[in-house]
């Protein structure tokens, strides 16, 4: 089909499409990754009657710096670097939809399973994009905010400059059944043994994986190493049970982590004190961030105040805690003094804890302003990870200590260090806020949230 540049694929691009009078009925649309998910861009295309998508990545957002100044020379992506990546929109294994993949599993066909994707897609890198971008016509110019850095013309198409020319999508990729492996180790409890305190990392990933999850693997691998040295040398246990989940095929939509609490959600509905997360250790080297549920976060804040920092610039700063350099790069604006602490999304192994299983969760890692750049691809290898984001790894120990520090606290606690009150705030805000949004609708159906009891 011809080409239709779509920007980043969303419902209000598709809209902007419509009023400029380009149809992208019957033809490929070309979208930049950013955004929103890759895995919704395709079926908003699809939706909008897109027969094929092609994905790419602008150097607007990923070789800032420009085109000449990208990996090996800093973290900012080549121009045949391809971002691959899910197109799964939900969790967990497709053909065992809210069921555990076990062998004696029930299994959809694979056509009845209504979240995979119906049109072919293919990522590819800009500059590729560049040369599909030339072949265009330009009698309708895109908006100028959908402008990127390419040197090229942006135009929306669907025309190409000779008529005869026709984009062809060629799929190589098959879906298989294919068995993934999770890894799990276990320290028993001294006292509360039927109480578990979980900690993971997923282990595949889509290329070389340094960063994502590499970082995150070492840096547990590196807690287990230690906490095993603890009990050896000391004749010590922790006071709950501590599990290390090493996932599989978490980045075809979570499975491993899915279908694993899909099994055992009963047992750790009842007996997982907290599972935490860490997806990508380092993923830049500013700062820390993280993300918890609020009866979590101040515990987070207080296992960063015991971590050095691993900044030699930040502590000659005076910042010589990973707390003040949080706090400093990632404020709370409601705290003062205090860093922002998030609160849990999905896209990682925390999910299926957080919403199959009720039990609190976090995630963290060391970031920079924006994801880094190379990013699933072939680029996120051991030379990024050692030369340019963090050379003497000195981040991955900041990260594996705060970890083993969170983990220890919550399993060795006497007292869980739970901040219920953080948590009763939170949900109160979140009723409030509930409230707001929808009054109009609640007074019309003269519907409450309150326990009060309402005459009629």
């Amino acid at each position: 089909g011809n080409i239709v540049y779509a920007y980043y694929g969303r419902d209000v691009d598709y809209e902007e499409l419509q009023k400029r009078g380009v149809n992208v009925t019957g033809h490929v649309v070309l979208v930049r990754y950013g955004a929103i998910f890759r895995g919704s861009k395709v079926v908003i295309a699809a939706k909008w009657g897109a027969i094929g998508v092609i994905l790419f990545t602008d150097p607007k957002d990923k070789a800032k710096e420009g085109r000449n100044f990208t990996f090996p020379d800093s973290w900012w992506l080549p121009g045949m670097g391809v971002e691959s990546g899910s197109l799964y929109v939900v969790d967990g294994d497709p053909l065992t939809p809210a069921y555990p993949a076990i062998e004696s599993a029930f299994r959809l066909k694979e056509e009845e399973q209504a979240n995979l994707p119906r049109i072919p897609v293919q990522p590819i890198g800009y500059d590729e994009a560049e040369i599909l971008l030339r072949s265009m016509s330009c009698e309708n110019p895109a908006p100028p905010e959908w402008v990127g850095l390419l040197d090229t013309n942006y135009c929306l198409g669907p025309k190409p400059l000779n008529p005869d020319w026709k984009v062809r999508i060629n799929v190589s990729t098959t879906n298989e059944m294919r068995r993934t492996y999770n890894t799990i180790g276990i320290l028993r409890g001294s006292v509360e043994e039927d109480r578990y305190v979980l900690l993971g990392n997923h282990r595949d990933a889509w290329t070389f994986g340094a960063l994502d999850p590499s970082s995150g693997t070492a840096s547990m691998i590196e807690v287990v190493r230690a906490l095993g040295h603890i009990k050896n040398n000391n004749n010590w246990r922790p006071r709950r049970t501590m599990v290390f989940c090493s996932w599989g095929a978490e980045e075809f939509g979570l499975i491993g982590s899915y279908e694993w609490t899909q099994q055992f959600a009963k047992v750790l509905s009842q007996r997982a004190v907290a599972y935490l997360n860490v997806d990508v250790a380092v993923g830049g080297n500013q700062t820390l961030r993280g993300s918890a549920y609020p009866m979590l976060k101040k515990l987070l804040i207080e296992s960063s105040k015991l971590v050095p920092n691993p900044n030699a610039a930040e502590i000659a700063a005076g910042r010589k805690t990973v707390f003040d350099t949080w706090a400093k790069n990632s404020p709370d604006a409601n705290n003062p003094g205090q860093p922002a602490v998030g609160n849990m999304g999905g896209g990682s192994d925390f999910a299926p804890f957080a919403y199959v299983v009720g039990a609190p969760t976090t995630d963290f890692g060391y970031t920079a302003p924006s994801s880094y750049p190379t990013y699933h691809t072939l680029y996120d290898n051991y030379q990024l990870a050692s030369e340019i984001v963090d050379r003497g790894f000195v981040h991955h120990q900041a990260v594996a200590r705060m970890w083993a520090i969170s983990a220890a606290d919550l399993a060795d606690a006497t007292i869980l260090p739970f901040d219920i009150k953080s948590y009763a705030a939170f949900l109160n805000d979140s009723l409030t806020a509930l409230e707001d949004k929808y009054d109009e609708q609640l007074q019309q159906n003269n519907a409450t949230f309150s326990s009060k009891l309402i005459l009629l």
